[in-house]
């Protein structure tokens, strides 16, 4: 008996013991992680000054608003960007710092991202400073959702860009004078050469009216001297012409018109003409007809074989000439010379390449101005002339040049019954 109470005895001393020993590792345990948890909290205790720090300081204003737009926090760098406290913004909405004309694109972006979890967007706005002055930004906006996906917070970075604006508004204001610059600059080129030419023209018709009116009191015939007067005055009726065209303004004569097939006639009558040691080579294709003046678009395909031979410099060159029809997107329209803002649709074109010297990108928008040229002043106004053509017929002109690797000039004109916006009148 006093042994089995002994065994007992020894049994509960041992899991006395044993459950002594559990208590004590379990003790250690709690105090390890009671010592990372306050390492944790202190981490994040600093880790949140830490960003309270960055939000207090930032240069870029930053704002905390609820899914109402009501201010819950916002940093010293908004306070002076939108000129309120932080304490009168906090009664504020960002609806009622924002400029009325901004205030539906915020709301549908606002909207957007609500139900884009993650998603940021940027873009200008206006706001209306406590002194009523209005100023450009540059908002990045960005929601925090809790982890039902429900939006608590929107947070806006801002950025002051009224300066950059200003700048902006300057240079287009400076780009605009310099443009309106140059073409009173082309205009004065244009006058000069149109002066010139009439003036040669005039001193033609002057001098033989005077020898005529001494033929006739010396009984000889005047009528060779009467012909080059009239000649000069056909001259001078065919640059006034040009100057019509280049204005858009000539007199149309549109009839239904195969380009190929025009094309085709103008290059039998230009053969004559061209330089043994150029290849002329038509690449044809079957063209819808369209309405057109034949006669001004066959002015235009002599005119830019002209300028094609003119850039092949006393060497062996070849000129391309291609027909053809095809869909031209309103995107690729816009490269155009010409910026009418016109409509995609079906064009018919004629491209004409040449192998010749090229043409600097900078001179590119230049050689349809009146006068200009690539190699003396005083050219003429058959470029010109070609731009107002193309013009006056609701057409494109696209140039591809490289310097020493030649020019391709392609001039499209729209096919009837396609291009509603872009018929003749």
């Amino acid at each position: 008996m006093a042994g089995s109470e002994n065994n007992q005895r020894q049994l509960i001393e041992s899991d006395v013991s044993l459950l002594k020993s559990r208590v004590r590792e379990l003790e250690e345990k709690n105090r390890s992680l009671q010592s990372k948890l306050r390492q944790a909290q202190d981490a994040r205790s600093g880790l949140s000054n830490h960003f309270q720090s960055i939000f207090r300081s930032a240069a870029a204003g930053i704002a905390v608003a609820n899914p109402q737009g009501r201010f819950v926090e916002v940093n010293s760098a908004f306070c002076r960007i939108v000129g309120y406290s932080a304490d009168e913004l906090r009664d504020l909405t960002l609806q009622q710092v924002t400029h009325s004309t901004d205030l539906p694109e915020c709301r549908r972006a606002t909207l957007a991202m609500m139900h884009s979890p993650g998603e940021f967007r940027e873009f200008d706005k206006r706001y209306i400073r406590k002194d009523g002055t209005v100023i450009w930004v540059q908002n990045s906006v960005a929601w925090i959702f809790d982890q039902n996906g429900k939006p608590l917070f929107r947070v806006t970075v801002v950025t002051d860009e009224t300066q950059r604006k200003k700048m902006e508004a300057e240079r287009s204001r400076i780009e605009s004078r310099l443009q309106q610059s140059q073409k009173i600059e082309s205009l004065g080129v244009m006058a000069g050469g149109v002066a010139h030419d009439f003036n040669n023209l005039l001193t033609a018709i002057l001098g033989n009216v005077s020898l005529a009116l001494e033929a006739s009191e010396g009984r000889n015939d005047p009528k060779p001297l009467l012909m080059e007067v009239e000649k000069a005055a056909e001259r001078a009726a065919e640059i006034s012409r040009q100057m019509l065209n280049y204005a858009g303004r000539g007199a149309l004569n549109p009839t239904s018109m195969d380009l190929s097939t025009l094309t085709r006639e103008t290059i039998s009558l230009l053969q004559p003409s061209i330089p043994g040691r150029i290849t002329l080579e038509p690449l044809l294709s079957k063209t819808p007809h369209t309405v057109a003046d034949s006669n001004q678009v066959r002015q235009v395909i002599i005119n830019l074989v002209t300028n094609a031979i003119e850039s092949i410099e006393g060497e062996k060159g070849l000129i391309r000439i291609i027909t053809g029809a095809r869909f031209y997107a309103e995107k690729k329209l816009s490269s155009s010379v010409i910026d009418d803002n016109l409509s995609g649709g079906n064009y018919i074109y004629i491209e004409i390449s040449d192998s010749g010297c090229g043409i600097a990108e900078e001179k590119q928008k230049l050689i349809f101005d009146p006068f200009f040229t690539t190699k003396f002043m005083g050219r003429g106004l058959g470029l010109a002339a070609t731009l107002g053509i193309v013009r006056g017929h609701k057409g494109a002109i696209q140039i591809d040049s490289k310097q020493e690797r030649g020019t391709t000039v392609r001039v499209l004109l729209p096919t009837p019954g396609v291009n509603a916006k872009n018929s003749l009148e």
